[in-house]
């Protein structure tokens, strides 16, 4: 199909734009001039247009060719950058796609959501502006594809990891830390999530993909490997695979206000199109091992 990637920069999108030219789907990207190519600068080559939003109107794309499937990974999480600057990014960019995609007669618009914004943890604080612009388009663009002839899909992420994410997430500085620090401060790590390696994600995209045909106007997946695991176990096995001599010093740190103590995906939905989440933590954590040289 013809698809319309963007954030294809950054961590999800660059996997996704991966696992989409690896199953023949024909890509266009969206950067800015300020974007880092340097995860994809392998694949560049392969990608049918590169469309630079400093310098071409979004409409203008949708002019130049049919798109029949946009898929919205790009976010604003909020960090040095201003309230407008990130409702623009979370709010305002995917809704224009999403009408320009039903004038120019897109099949479906998918957008990449979060587990923060499930309802039962609409108290949690951590990137409250983040979370509340993210369900706020969420419920916008729902109301609007039932009243319009594209699909709309929403792709609720579990706590996605896997090689080149950024080195201030979670994951990737619990890493570093195992192999550079002396001593690790963490929280008593009891809070449980749902880890989902980047490459399965990528897959459930596709596996969507190749069934919206029998899809209902509006649509939600969670996405995830169906169960939680510790923050404490997760640690201990990063520690383990790296033969760390990091001392794990739990208990340290406070959990954040109303943190979310369990969360993993209801994944029925993606499981009945016959997507499996392959990557169990071990295969997953030695990943990013092998991905940084280690």
């Amino acid at each position: 199909m013809e698809i319309l990637l963007t954030g294809a920069t950054g961590f999800v999108g660059s996997h996704m734009l991966e696992e989409l030219l690896d199953t023949g789907h024909r890509v266009s990207i969206i950067t800015r001039s300020s974007s880092d190519l340097t995860r994809i600068r392998p694949r560049l080559n392969e990608v049918a247009q590169v469309y630079n939003m400093d310098k071409v109107s979004l409409e203008s794309i949708f002019q130049k060719h049919q798109v029949e499937v946009i898929i919205h990974t790009a976010t604003s999480y909020g960090r040095n950058q201003l309230l407008s600057e990130q409702l623009e990014a979370n709010i305002q960019f995917p809704i224009r796609l999403l009408e320009l995609g039903t004038k120019y007669h897109s099949k479906a618009f998918m957008n990449t959501d979060t587990f923060f914004g499930k309802e039962q943890y609409s108290s949690y604080a951590y990137l409250d502006s983040y979370s509340k612009s993210k369900k706020f388009m969420d419920n916008m663009a729902k109301a609007y594809a039932a009243r319009h002839s594209i699909k709309y899909v929403n792709m609720r992420l579990e706590h996605v990891y896997g090689p080149n994410d950024q080195e201030h997430k979670f994951i990737s500085a619990t890493i570093q830390a195992l192999l550079r620090k002396p001593s690790l401060s963490l929280t008593q790590g009891e809070q449980k999530r749902d880890f989902v390696y980047v490459q399965d994600v990528a897959k459930a995209y596709t596996t969507v993909i190749d069934h919206l045909e029998a899809l209902s106007d509006v649509t939600e997946f969670e996405i995830g490997r169906g169960c939680s695991t510790s923050i404490r176990e997760f640690v201990e096995l990063a520690h383990q695979l790296t033969a760390s001599s990091t001392s794990l010093d739990f208990g340290l740190l406070p959990y954040r206000e109303s943190e979310i103590m369990d969360s993993y995906a209801d994944h029925q939905g993606l499981l009945a199109l016959g997507w499996r989440a392959e990557t169990d933590l071990h295969a997953g954590i030695m990943a990013i091992l092998k991905s940084i040289g280690y």
